[in-house]
This record gives structure tokens, sequence and C-alpha cells, in this order.
């Protein structure tokens, strides 16, 4: 018999023996419901960064990390006396702007004797300075004449190169890279220009200055975008993005030469395939979202810098799942102490794979008791690991593949920033230079190259009607 339970007033007082213990059913039902709920709502307020995907910026100074003290050593901090110390090289003379002697009074003042100076100088003291910043106009002054036969007006015409606009290559390369990689907002771009460069340009020309540069650099990403596609190892995140009052995606995808960024307004699998192509047949390097559930377990791996906040949460909670926590949490801090070990050399690659081996049966094992501990969140993603059990593995021994998925969060580093400090973009348009700037930014870091010279490059074979130099260098034959 059952009986509905109205919270708002008194249940029926029970009148037969089966009443009564219906009652207690729904009672005893009630309170394991809430019990649960109880449990699901204290593991939500305990969430942090260490034990989810929250940013580390979200756990507030009430949760501030402690970090053990450090033994006392009985010294101050800094450098101690005696050590080495680092002092700035010296330019060599031709390469000087200006030199000023500095000679000794001619004659002694103690004796009055003359004074012979040497031939070299005692001491180079050189003070760096820089110049007042000037912009450099260039006039292009363009005639018109009337043919004396036929009366036809015929113009002067501007040299190949030279911008429609009144801004040329440097400016642009200049506005972009402020953007792209310094994480500046327009305004503040705006502000900069005007007071250290003396440019007067508005806060619309920005704008203006920006699309022409990503209209520079769009071949150049696209040819970026077929190679990653092309790649044996790719690493891929993905953050929010906001285009006005529009919720999108910004996804990253980072080979061992090349970061491309896309953005999408959907985050799922279409837009995982949509970057890195439907047939891609390289490895992927990412965390447990589902989108990516279209690649094939022995073509993933799975990040365990996130699979240790999993388990650092079930180690919270209380019974047999903390116990699988705790127990797979030191698994995975042995892995990582393996893996540095064998990276600096200290473990030879037959014994690192040999560990590697006993470790992952340890961990089946502990997943599967995980998967029938009684706790249904433990439960869920001890089962979702073991369905992706061949994930978890894959850097052990494809060349390339690395244990966490470190190389695609930090190339969205960056751009998180700047999306704090100018809330998104208003314009498809401004998404195309994000990617884009984005793009090469990411790149040409990732072989120490100089972005503002490369953007510059690529600004004027734009102008001159020329192809961009390659993003990543061809190196000399």
């Amino acid at each position: 018999m059952h009986i509905p339970l109205d919270v708002t007033q008194p249940p029926p007082r029970p009148q037969t023996l089966e009443q009564a213990q219906a009652l207690i059913d729904v009672l005893w039902d009630t309170l394991r419901q809430m019990q649960t709920r109880l449990l699901e709502l204290e593991e939500q307020v305990r969430l942090t960064s260490r034990n989810s995907s929250k940013p580390p910026s979200s756990d507030g100074p009430a949760r501030e990390r402690r970090y053990p003290e450090r033994p006392k050593r009985g010294r101050r901090g800094g450098g101690q006396p005696g050590h080495p110390g680092v002092t700035r090289a010296v330019v060599p003379l031709p390469e000087v702007d200006q030199v000023y002697p500095c000679w000794p009074v001619a004659q002694c003042p103690c004796c009055g004797g003359e004074i012979r100076v040497t031939d070299a100088p005692c001491e180079r003291h050189q003070v760096f300075e820089l110049p007042a910043i000037r912009p450099h106009v260039t006039e292009y002054q363009r005639y018109a004449g009337v043919c004396t036969g036929c009366g036809q007006r015929w113009e002067g015409t501007l040299p190949a190169g030279v911008p429609r606009g009144q801004f040329g290559p440097g400016v642009l390369a200049l506005i972009a890279l402020l953007a792209g990689a310094y994480h500046l907002s327009t305004r503040q771009i705006h502000r900069l220009c005007q007071e250290v460069f003396h440019l007067d340009i508005g806060v619309g020309t920005v704008s203006q200055a920006q699309a022409s540069v990503s209209a520079a650099l769009a071949a150049v990403v696209t040819d970026a975008q077929g190679a990653v596609r092309q790649a044996s190892v790719v690493n891929v995140d993905e953050t929010g993005h906001r285009q006005g009052r529009k919720r999108q995606w910004l996804w990253v995808a980072v080979s061992a030469t090349q970061s491309v960024f896309r953005i999408d307004p959907h985050r799922n699998q279409a837009a995982a395939q949509a970057l890195l192509g439907a047939d891609f047949a390289g490895t992927v390097g990412s965390d447990r979202y589902s989108a990516y559930g279209w690649v094939a377990p022995t073509h993933r791996q799975l990040c365990w810098a996130h699979l240790l906040r999993d388990f650092q949460r079930m180690a919270e909670r209380s019974g047999p799942a903390g116990d699988i926590g705790t127990e797979l949490l030191a698994y995975g801090r042995a892995l990582f102490a393996l893996w540095h070990r064998w990276h600096e050399g200290l473990l030879a690659r037959e014994q690192f794979e040999q560990f590697m081996d006993l470790l992952r049966q340890v961990v089946k094992l502990t997943l599967t008791a995980g998967a029938h501990c009684g706790h249904p969140a433990t439960e869920h993603t001890c089962e979702h690991l073991l369905e992706l059990e061949e994930a978890l593995w894959t850097f052990v021994k494809t060349p390339g593949v690395e244990p966490t998925n470190n190389t695609a969060e930090r190339a969205l580093r960056g751009y998180v920033i700047w999306r704090k400090l100018s809330f998104g973009t208003q314009s498809t348009r401004g998404n195309r230079f994000i990617e884009r700037l984005s793009t090469v930014v990411a790149t040409c870091r990732q072989h120490g190259r100089a972005v503002l010279a490369y953007l510059r490059e690529a600004i004027e074979a734009f102008l001159c009607g020329r192809s961009a130099p390659p993003l990543v260098p061809v190196p000399d034959s």
C-alpha cells in the first residue's frame, strides 16, 4: 500500500499495521533521498580547483592553497653573499650611438703635478635610454593631367605596397601584436598609441586595423589548419567565448609545430570534428569531455592531470568510495613520478614500460572495484574510465604523446586573460581576428620566432599581392 507524503501537513494517522508499515517505508525512502541529495550538495560546496575543473581564481581567499612550511636555514632570502652576480654585457663600441669621454683633471689636486691619461678608458659605463617616439610620416602626392590630344584625364597611382589607409605595415602589425600577444583591449590600444607612440588613432580605426591584419593572415591560418589535421599527435581543449551576448566556444588544437584556434557556436562533437576533421587519423590528447568520444580509445590520450582532480574528489568521499579515490590518487602520483624520472634520463625505457604495465594492472583492478563500490558518482566515473581504459596508457608506447593535456591548456591561457579584459568580441569579423592572431602568436612562440617581425612581413606581402612567408620556418638546406 502506497501513502503519498505531503510535507506541508502531517501524514494521516495509520489505522492498521499495514498502513503504519507503508508510512514507515515512505518516510524511510524520503530520508534516503534527502541524505543522498545532502551529500551531493555538500560535495558541490567542497569543489575547488584541486578536485574539479574549476579555475584556481574561483577558489577565493578562504580556500587559498596552504603549502608546507620550509625548514629555516638561517639565511635571508635573495642572493647570498659571495654568489656570482649577473651583469648586462657591454655593447661593442661600433654599436654605441654616442660616446662621451670623461677626462680627469689636468693637474693633481694634491701636488700640482701633470696627470698623464691612459690610452684606454678605465671603465665603460653604458646607459640605455629609449628615444622620443615620433611617427615617421611619408606623403604620397598624386598628380593628375589631361591629354592634349584626346582630353582624357590621367592620375598618378600609388606605388605597389602602399596601403589605402593612413597606417603602414609597422603600425598595423603593432596593433595586432598588442591585441593578440599582450592581451590589450581595443580602448587600451587606442590610449597606448596616443600616449606612447603619439599616433592620433580612434577606437574604430583600431578595429579596422585589426580587420586588415586578419585579412592578411587568412591564407596562412588556412594552411595551418590543414597541417594540424595531418599531424600525428594533437592536443585539444576548449574554453568559453562571448560574441556580444551570444555564448560561443574557442577551440584549440596544438601539434608539435603549430597551434590552431577556432571559434564555434557549439561545444559538441561536430565542433571538435570541424577543428580536426572528421577523418583525423592521429592521436588526440584531451580531457574526458564527451565531444571527443568519436575518437577511438586507441587513438586517444586522457589527461592524467584532470584524472588526479577526479580521484581527489573521490578520496574526499566517505566509505569505500573514498578508499577507492585515495588508492587511485596514489597510483596517479606514482605515474607522474615515473614519467619525470624517465624524462630526466634516470630510468631506462624498458624499465619505464615495465613499471607502467604493472601500474596499468593495479589501476584497472581498482577501477573495477570502484565500479561496484555503492557510490553512484564514483561508480559512474570508474565505469567511464574502464570504457576508455586504452586511452589512459597511449603515452607509454606512442612517441610524442604526453600523459597530460597541458600544451593545449597553456595555449588557451593568453586568450583567457584577454577575454577577462575585453569581454569577448562584438562581431564575426572580431572572431576571425582572434582565431588568426592567436594561431600566429602561438605558432611563432613555438618556434621562438619574433611575432612582430612576422606580422610585418605578412602584412607587407599582402599589400604587395604576394603570399605571406610560411608560418613554420623552413630549415636552411
